[in-house]
């Protein structure tokens, strides 16, 4: 695993960010562009407002859990999940060299149940592609796993970005109660969600597809 490197930071939007010379996804597109998915990130910096909760389900090195925290202040809250041990040790640096007080990051894999499941990280190439083992045979770690519900009462969170590799939708499964019951959660999601959040309610979708990947925001009521 490589350890998080001072020479390797990019400045945006206020803060910096190190970024892991090994990934040849985000950081690479960090490094070369300063920004990551521009539609996204343009539609959080219009959402985000001072004092709002933000959570960040596959935070990775933190590039939008340091984005939502300088814009939400020291009266707002971040929550980044990140289960990869090699991409939260770059998260964790992030937040430690941007001295930002209003992150909490939880080492879990969110899911539609708690216990523990089987997870693969990757730590070169593209390091946002760790996933879920499917493999009832795997020697990958156990990671503990919790749900959205189990962790948030409705009307507590304001924004939710969901980038898990195929896992989103379970995320989502996890999360019925909190997105049913809440008035109107912002959700930015990866994969395909839709017919689940529309039993939550939700009736707008926006697509927010780029180059690197595709991307959808949805809420319950027009804008």
């Amino acid at each position: 695993m490589n350890q998080p490197d001072l020479s390797r930071i990019t400045e945006f939007n206020g803060y910096s960010l190190i970024t892991d010379p090994d990934d040849h996804g985000v950081s690479e597109a960090i490094r070369e562009h300063h920004v990551w998915e521009k539609p996204t990130t343009e539609k959080l910096i219009e959402l985000l407002k001072p004092k709002m909760t933000f959570v960040d389900c596959g935070a990775h090195i933190g590039y939008y859990t340091l984005l939502a925290s300088s814009i939400v202040g020291l009266e707002g809250w971040v929550y980044a999940f990140e289960p990869s041990p090699h991409n939260r040790a770059f998260l964790l640096a992030n937040i430690m060299y941007n001295h930002s007080n209003n992150i909490v990051v939880y080492p879990f894999i969110l899911h539609l149940s708690c216990g523990f499941m089987r997870f693969t990280e990757r730590i070169a190439g593209n390091t946002g592609d760790s996933y879920i083992e499917r493999d009832s045979n795997s020697q990958s770690p156990l990671i503990r796993s919790v749900t959205l519900d189990s962790l948030f009462q409705p009307n507590t969170v304001d924004v939710i970005k969901i980038d898990c590799q195929g896992s989103d939708n379970t995320i989502v499964e996890g999360g019925k109660r909190l997105l049913t019951e809440s008035s109107d959660i912002k959700v930015f999601y990866e994969s395909d969600c839709r017919s689940i959040l529309e039993r939550c309610g939700y009736t707008h979708f926006t697509d927010l597809t780029t180059g690197e990947g595709p991307s959808t925001f949805a809420t319950k009521y027009v804008m």
